[in-house]
């Protein structure tokens, strides 16, 4: 490529009046007072020519140099091909107004309408096979263009603008370079972003860094459609097909991924609810759908109890996947019973908590072992501290265990200490005196050793002698009722009795 140094010294040597400067510029083609597609410093910044700024090789803003449209007039130049007016003076792009001032303009001779140009060339617009058929010089696409034109997003042979380099329409892919990406349809050079897959060719999609990326192939990760080659992305993978039906079928299975297949049995399609009595669900390995919504049979215990005696375990009904609300034992139920060591209480639940309430014991006094009956226990009663009652006791030596029964010939049973058995019924012994006589008349009773009754009271027979030892009472004889009876008095009745003498004593008369 020749440089644009070299363009200028070849304009000074036209400047100068050199005889074969026509036919020299004749030979230079577009390329060669453009240059191809650099800067002039070959180092500059490209210049986007829409960005409102004077920078890459641009001899103004957005204007002139080898890459952006000719300057209007008063634009710095180089030279009169940055002009629209195709001629440069003093660094600046002026019209002209007459053939002399065409001079510095190549083979542009002729000034028409202030636009240095040749006469003999075709138009813009015009057919043509290389620069020097143009009036402008510059030959793009087999016509005659206002400018180089060599932006991979521009043409000069679009409809309605032909001759004028124009960006391509938005979408289409310019001469083709710009691929992943489509043109713009307002900048000439290639897009390095993208808002949507529309801005990328059919091979690829915008992902979500804004880059045009190539399409997937069938089993890729994707996100939408845009990404997969077969336009379907299923089930988060590039898919033969746009919907894969029912939730046991998947495009992204493992080792099928790309194609819509069942999948396998350990796939659960239905995750347990969290209620208590529901199952997960699981794919049959067959078919599409879930299997039907199944729960935990009758019976099945779905909340523990909690063990702290007043709580009830929950189970589940066999038609439902919630546990039945929690629930307590009714006011009243047992829920510790008595331990069986005699001073326990058992404590029943109050219907309002799960928890049994402490540990009690009866009360001091309480009766935990009554008397056995045998005539030597003792009952035994709680201390008010203990469950236990205390050990079993007999009553002390020499304790009555059955009194006598006050028939006269009874004895009374002590206990030995060491046993609760009072010892067998016993009697006095036969000839033991239950009743003394009372008087000579009466008699005294024993005992039979055989009963503890005394004999039936008994009395001396009558006439049984009964003295009292009184004289003057006469003999003394019993009644047989026990009485002891008097004759009277012994003496006649002209006698007196004398009981100091016990003598009859004559009585005087007077």
């Amino acid at each position: 490529m020749v440089a644009r140094a070299w363009v200028r010294a070849l304009l000074a040597l036209i400047g100068l009046g050199l005889a074969g400067s026509c036919s020299l510029i004749v030979d230079v083609d577009e390329d060669q007072i453009r240059g191809e597609g650099g800067s002039s410093d070959g180092g500059a910044t490209a210049p986007s020519c829409d960005d409102g700024r004077h920078d890459g090789s641009e001899t103004d803003v957005d204007c002139g140099g080898p890459d952006c449209g000719p300057c209007d007039h008063g634009d710095a130049c180089e030279t009169y091909v940055d002009c629209a007016s195709r001629r440069c003076s003093d660094l600046v792009c002026v019209p002209c107004n007459g053939d002399a001032d065409c001079k510095d303009s190549g083979r542009l001779t002729d000034c028409i309408e202030h636009v240095c140009t040749n006469s003999g060339l075709a138009l813009n617009g015009e057919a043509c096979s290389e620069g020097s058929d143009c009036r402008s010089e510059i030959c793009v696409d087999e016509l005659c263009c206002d400018a180089v034109c060599d932006g991979p997003c521009e043409a000069c042979d679009l409809t309605g603008s032909l001759g004028s380099c124009r960006p391509v329409p938005d979408g289409t892919p310019g001469d083709g370079t710009c691929a992943p990406y489509l043109c713009t349809g307002s900048a000439s050079g290639c897009p390095t972003s993208c808002a949507t897959s529309g801005d990328c060719t059919e091979q690829a999609f915008c992902n979500d860094d804004h880059l045009c990326k190539g399409t997937k192939p069938l089993a890729e990760p994707c996100i939408n459609d845009a990404e997969c080659a077969s336009l379907f992305c299923t089930d988060g993978v590039c898919c033969v097909v746009d919907d894969c039906p029912g939730v046991c079928s998947s495009c992204s299975s493992s080792g099928i991924e790309g194609s819509c297949q069942p999948l396998p049995n350990s796939v659960v399609c239905r995750p347990n609810s969290g209620g208590g009595c529901d199952v997960a669900e699981t794919c049959t390995g067959s078919a599409p759908d879930c299997p039907a919504d199944a729960f935990l049979p009758a019976t099945t215990i779905c909340r523990a109890n909690t063990g702290l005696g007043c709580d009830v375990a929950e189970t589940c009904s066999g038609s439902s996947g919630s546990c039945p609300p929690d629930s307590l034992q009714p006011s009243g139920a047992v829920c510790r019973p008595l331990s069986g060591n005699g001073c326990d209480v058992a404590e029943t639940c109050s219907g309002s908590s799960d928890v049994c309430p402490p540990d009690g014991v009866q009360a001091a006094g309480t009766v935990c072992r009554p008397k056995s009956g045998n005539g030597c226990d003792v009952e035994e009663t709680c201390d008010g501290s203990s469950d236990i009652c205390p050990p079993d006791s007999v009553a002390a030596k020499w304790t009555i265990c059955r009194p006598d029964d006050g028939n006269g010939c009874d004895q009374k049973e002590i206990c030995d200490g060491s046993s609760d058995i009072c010892p067998p019924d016993a009697f006095l012994s036969m000839g033991t005196l239950c009743r003394a006589d009372a008087g000579v008349c009466d008699v005294a009773e024993t005992c039979s050793g055989s009963s503890s009754s005394c004999p039936v009271d008994g009395f001396e027979p009558l006439g049984t002698p009964c003295d009292d030892a009184l004289f003057c009472n006469g003999v003394d004889k019993c009644d047989g009722g026990g009485q002891c009876t008097h004759a009277g008095d012994p003496c006649e009745l002209s006698m007196t009795c004398n009981e100091i003498t016990d003598t009859c004593v004559a009585v005087l008369q007077p």
